[in-house]
């Protein structure tokens, strides 16, 4: 038995989280596959616990694509655990669009489908569920099944969160 869950372990750790699927494939056996889901629970729960610990920030780094852009330490440490530059990438460049640009606050929430793996990223003015900005992405190993960011204008600034972070 102990054989069997160490490897188990060594699969899980060279498969990516995202790419397990919801049944078993044929050329994984049930235990293994098992194992594998339990890691990426696992991974998406630690995620969410690190998450948590981000309350306020010391630090601010300058985003690369938009200079007036900064984001706190939660929105650094999930872009470089959860290998998601794409996500800040993608909030920066709708800041030049005129019905983002006049929006003070955004809440910007990324929803991935479990079963595709794609996702949505929508952007609203905080206060109501319409949508300014809604963009698909057809794939993405974002190991959380959501998330909201917060990007708030302060004076010449736009501060991006974690809404712990607020």
């Amino acid at each position: 038995m102990l054989i069997a869950q160490l490897l188990c372990l060594l699969v899980a750790l060279a498969v990516p989280f995202a790419k397990i699927a919801a049944d078993p494939p044929a050329n994984l056996c049930l235990m293994t596959w098992c194992c594998l889901k339990e890691a990426a629970r696992m991974d998406a729960n630690t995620t969410r616990a690190h998450l948590a610990q981000f309350t306020g920030s010391e630090t601010f780094t300058r985003h690369s694509l938009l200079r007036r852009m900064v984001m706190t330490e939660g929105v650094v440490w999930l872009s470089a655990h959860a290998q998601s530059h794409w996500l800040t990438d993608a909030i920066a460049s709708y800041q030049h669009e005129p019905q983002v640009k006049q929006e003070h606050f955004q809440a910007w929430c990324l929803r991935v489908n479990a079963q595709t793996q794609s996702v949505a990223l929508s952007m609203t003015d905080g206060n109501s569920d319409a949508e300014i900005v809604r963009q698909e992405i057809d794939y993405t190993d974002f190991p959380l099944a959501d998330i909201t960011l917060w990007l708030i204008a302060q004076g010449a600034y736009l501060v991006l969160m974690l809404p712990s972070e607020y």
